[in-house]
């Protein structure tokens, strides 16, 4: 595996005693399409061998520097993602009093794309409800003789509870980890489809696409997927790597894939998931139950109540109900009830509470890049 941003670099400095309390001078270079990435002073308080560490953020106890390989992507926004990582040559210069040190260069080397492989098939296993002519006791009885039982069947997986749960590919692609969602849409009936394909008309676009974007806005939005990175275990910066997710430069924004790995949801068009549009005026001739807004096969349009589409898109990859009286998980403990969760049952609201769901990808994360990582609250 190569340099990784995080890792730790430095030179080594024979300090002799004449030396001892002058102030040194780092100076950080990226070394092609030439930039000073940063000029700091350190205080030699001893003679002897020091470690000259790479400056990259001052510790708040000591005012020394944890050394760990930073990434810098200023002026370089225009480029690929692969072009900004060739970028990140640098050279480490020590001046103090007449004298110079200066290090080797050292690379900092990026993810390399991984392509998807085959579909993964798989989801949460449910607890299944089972009614049992299970008698109460007798003083029990108040409102009904016999009682149901919840049984923990672990052999049911989402995707043998409905066709379209847990369906998507993997891949890792410019530093993000994605989840792709193959999805087509199609009209309820003939007259739907002639209602639905007006309104999207009046929203500017169509139903496909108004769509997957309310499921993307969502899921790579804060209070989902964007919320999170997975962080590496060996970046000596620790919880406290203050590198950032997207970087600005200028009127380019990017995510970086440094030592902070991101996890985005991306939909294209395919057949793995099959979704059929009703015009919300005809959608209690489809379901009986009118508390039903939709379900993982049927959507209203337009979106009835926020974040309706990103919960059914949470079915999509394999994650349980968190309401009462939904499919909920088998493991509670880490799929709890959480009416703070999309899968919960909240809309438009609801706090940051996925966790459980960034880190179901976790070792994806690890198949892909080789590496091992934490995952880290932004």
């Amino acid at each position: 595996m190569g340099r990784r941003c995080g890792d730790e670099a430095s030179l080594r400095w024979e300090v002799e005693a004449p030396l001892v309390g002058e102030q040194g001078i780092i100076l950080l270079s990226r070394i092609k399409k030439f930039r000073y990435s940063g000029t700091y002073q350190i205080r030699l308080d001893k003679s002897g061998m020091v470690k000259i560490k790479w400056p990259d953020q001052e510790k708040k106890d000591d005012g020394s520097y944890y050394g760990g390989r930073k990434a810098d992507f200023t002026g370089l926004g225009k480029l690929s993602h692969k072009e900004r990582w060739e970028h990140q040559k640098f050279r480490l210069n020590f001046f103090v009093s007449d004298q110079e040190k200066r290090s080797g260069t050292t690379m900092i080397e990026g993810y390399p794309n991984k392509p998807r492989g085959p579909m993964v098939n798989e989801g949460i296993p449910y607890r299944i409800v089972r009614y049992k002519m299970q008698q109460k006791k007798w003083w029990r009885r108040i409102f009904s003789k016999y009682e149901k039982e919840w049984v923990v069947d672990t052999q049911h997986k989402a995707r043998t509870l409905f066709p379209n749960c847990g369906k998507y590919y993997i891949e890792l692609k410019d530093g993000v980890i994605w989840i792709v969602l193959k999805i087509s849409y199609d009209g309820g009936s003939s007259q739907d489809s002639l209602k639905i394909f007006r309104e999207a008309a009046q929203l500017g676009t169509t139903a496909p696409e108004y769509c997957n974007k309310r499921i993307e806005n969502f899921w790579n939005g804060r209070r989902g997927f964007g919320g999170w990175v997975f962080h590496r275990k060996d970046c000596v910066r620790k919880e406290v790597c203050d590198c950032p997710v997207t970087w600005k430069d200028g009127s380019e924004k990017f995510l970086t894939g440094c030592c902070k790995v991101p996890i985005r949801l991306r939909i294209e068009q395919g057949n793995d998931i099959k979704v059929k549009l009703w015009d919300s005026g005809s959608w209690g001739n489809v379901r009986s139950n009118k508390k039903t807004v939709a379900d993982t096969g049927n959507f209203q349009f337009p979106e009835p109540f926020a974040d309706t589409y990103a919960h059914e898109a949470g079915h999509f990859m394999g994650f349980p109900d968190q309401y009462a009286g939904g499919h909920t998980a088998a493991n509670l403990k880490q799929w709890p009830i959480s009416r703070q969760s999309v899968m919960g049952g909240a809309t438009g609201s609801m706090k940051e509470a996925h966790e459980p769901h960034v880190q179901h990808f976790l070792r994806y994360a690890v198949k892909l890049m080789g590496d091992h990582f934490n995952l880290m609250k932004l």
